[in-house]
């Protein structure tokens, strides 16, 4: 008999039809990225934010709204919801069992792509069927924001995973199936939409970058997207991937997916914004037709082992960010254009708060990270230590060496805990291996008294004597092969 476990969930959530228990929608590492800077503006009366969204946007949510309504399927978000946000009303469950309940809503917010809004345990529904039941919720002429997934994004090309059937097994696969209702390109979403207005965004799950395609400067946003797509421990590099679709003026076709606006409040502004913790930047500059992401370049530089190229690229890159009111002197956030034997950087975002020598050296670790997490071709010898690499390059900028605990500290690892396998897990893998190779020397070595014993059982003619003996010996051997 099933063992029924008690569920409890604060006050102010409630379970309706299709309520998922213990099923928790948030990314496997969040990063909660806050995008109220752009949301509140759209936001009036009674809203209702449909599955995740980060507990940043929804704490700045509470106070734009009238009244704050929080739908999410699984039992694990509704109730994190909730305990963060108590003023607001969470539901648990189906939209359509919610629709029965409630009266239409001024604003409808749904961030994540309708299939994570999609109850485990329902039939299976077109995507279609689900904006449709999200739609809704929604007055006739209420604001409605609302995230597309592109199936064919970057995201989804340096997977190790299909993300429609994770956390499934063969008697049940959600969204697992071709669906002909979801648009794959901006047109295609216009036309789902009419007449609302489209952006991309860049990269997946929780986006953090935002662009209208159409009027953004094409160097900015290349060297954007090629920062926003991280890259997995397996599979392909999406800079190169990207930079190449930039080349080609077919890089919007790779975005993680698209913001639709229906019935907008407030104009969405720039052209292009990014958004972090610290809330959205906007970024409106232009850029020299034959300017570049800087980290590719350098990327270019490298696998052609240009050193004097490479030396002089570090150099001028370094003098171009001494002073701190240039800008953000991170690699993947400048755009760089050859003049003459130098390189000219312009940055696309503002410093941190720092002093330049401390946020250059931040830069050179972020660029030796991307070297290998990347797998990029180095110039350096493949028995040089990430810390060697790291100083080398502070020489070609003219700073101080470090440390190495330092040094350590300002190279981050790997950006790999989205991906199947985790640090920890290549950890467990590598150790799993030695023990199958010690239970391998094991069985040679009972392989090897084995046949030492049946050289012992032979009489001079060849024969076999000692049967009981030799019974025994042969079940000891199997016992011991099989670990019984």
């Amino acid at each position: 008999m099933a063992r029924i476990v008690p569920l409890e969930t604060p006050h102010n959530v409630t379970l309706i039809g299709g309520a998922s228990q213990y099923w928790d929608d948030s990314p496997r590492s969040p990063l909660d990225i806050d995008w109220a800077d752009l949301l509140l503006p759209q936001v009036s009366g009674r809203t209702l934010v449909v599955g995740w969204a980060p507990e940043a946007t929804l704490s700045r949510l509470e106070d734009a709204a009238e009244e704050l309504h929080i739908l999410e399927r699984g039992t694990l978000g509704a109730a994190r919801a909730g305990t963060s946000i108590p003023t607001a009303e969470v539901w648990c469950g189906d939209p359509r069992a919610l629709a029965g309940r409630v009266d239409p809503f001024d604003t409808v917010l749904c961030l994540a792509d309708v299939s994570r809004v999609l109850p485990l345990e329902s039939e299976a529904r077109s995507w279609r069927e689900m904006v449709d039941d999200v739609l809704a919720l929604a007055k006739p002429e209420a604001t409605v924001l609302l995230w597309v997934e592109n199936d064919l994004g970057i995201h989804r090309i340096t997977a190790n995973h299909n993300p429609r059937a994770e956390r499934s097994d063969d008697d049940w696969n959600v969204m697992a199936t071709f669906d002909e209702s979801r648009p794959l390109t901006k047109n295609a979403v216009r036309r789902a939409f009419d007449g609302a207005q489209v952006r991309i965004t860049w990269p997946s799950r929780q986006w953090s970058l935002l662009v209208d395609d159409d009027l953004a400067d094409k160097t900015m946003h290349a060297a954007l997207a090629e920062r926003a797509a991280l890259a997995p421990v397996n599979g392909p590099d999406p800079a190169y991937i990207l930079t190449t679709a930039a080349r080609a003026d077919r890089l919007a076709e790779y975005a993680s997916g698209w913001l639709v606006v229906i019935n907008a409040r407030a104009d969405l502004g720039p052209a292009i914004q990014m958004a972090d913790r610290a809330g959205v930047q906007t970024l409106d500059r232009s850029f020299p037709d034959d300017a570049r992401s800087a980290a590719s370049v350098f990327a270019e530089l490298s696998a052609a082992q240009d050193m004097p190229a490479v030396r002089r690229f570090i150099a001028d890159w370094s003098s171009a960010h001494a002073d701190t009111e240039a800008g953000s002197p991170s690699l993947p956030l400048n755009a760089v254009r050859r003049v003459g034997a130098g390189f000219e950087f312009t940055a696309l975002a503002s410093a941190r708060p720092g002093s330049a020598d401390q946020l250059r050296w931040e830069a050179l670790g972020e660029l030796v990270g991307i070297l290998r997490s990347r797998n990029w071709r180095s110039l350096w010898p493949a028995n040089y230590t990430d810390v060697r690499i790291l100083n080398h390059l502070g020489i070609m900028a003219g700073l101080h060496t470090v440390a190495v605990a330092r040094a350590e500290r300002l190279i981050p690892s790997a950006p790999d805990a989205a991906e199947g396998f985790t640090a920890l897990d290549m950890k467990s893998l590598v150790a799993a291996i030695d023990r199958r190779n010690e239970q391998v020397s094991s069985l040679r070595s009972e392989l090897a008294l084995t046949k030492y014993e049946l050289s012992k059982a032979r009489t001079p003619k060849g024969l076999l004597h000692k049967p009981a003996k030799l019974l025994s010996l042969v079940k000891r051997s199997v016992r011991g092969a099989l670990g019984i």
